[in-house]
């Protein structure tokens, strides 16, 4: 259980932080003026790019989620981080900030 508890920790850890990041980026838009909007998503490329390396805590979060696979753990602890690895992953992937606007 211990992998899989870990894996969801650390899932979580990275859904919290992609989401502040996308907060931010949605608080900078908002406060910019209209021909900057629009070419905002070449500013969010280049100031927001270390976004990506959320999913370096994601990998592992993969990684111990299969060891706990493998190890055959506490079922619902899997569901969990599975669903949580998922939604950390596209968290970071996707721009949830547009979907405020």
């Amino acid at each position: 259980m211990k992998y899989a508890l870990i894996s969801l920790l650390l899932s979580l850890v990275v859904l919290s932080g992609a989401i502040w990041v996308n907060f931010c980026i949605l608080q900078e838009y908002l406060e910019a003026d209209r021909k900057t909007q629009v070419l905002f998503s070449l500013r969010e490329l280049l100031a927001y790019s270390f976004k990506y390396y959320f999913l370096f805590g994601s990998l592992i979060s993969g990684v111990l989620l299969i060891i706990s696979f493998r190890r055959n753990e506490n079922q619902k602890m899997r569901i969990a981080a599975s669903v949580f690895l998922l939604l950390s992953v596209s968290s970071v992937v996707l721009r949830i900030w547009t979907w405020f606007l």
